[in-house]
């Protein structure tokens, strides 16, 4: 008896890397270490990254005081 021929199986695609989720304490934290190091633009750039994270709760609040008290940005947009 001969084998019935089966239908040829499509290649698999290998699984594609998950994209990094930082979240918004992770976010905060970093603005934190970065207005310490009083990199102002880098610390509103975190700050914006945690207040626009899905998840939330205290850190959205605290990033939000943060960018409330840093100091006002240069006309370079620093």
């Amino acid at each position: 008896m001969s084998e019935p021929e089966s239908a040829p199986v499509p290649a698999a695609r290998p699984p594609r890397p998950a994209e990094p989720v930082l979240t918004s304490l992770v976010l905060a934290l970093l603005g934190d270490v970065a207005s310490s190091e009083q990199k102002w633009h880098e610390a509103r750039h975190w700050y914006r990254r945690a207040l626009a994270a899905p998840d939330g709760g205290r850190a959205h609040d605290r990033a939000r005081a943060a960018l409330g008290t840093l100091p006002p940005q240069r006309p370079d947009g620093r």
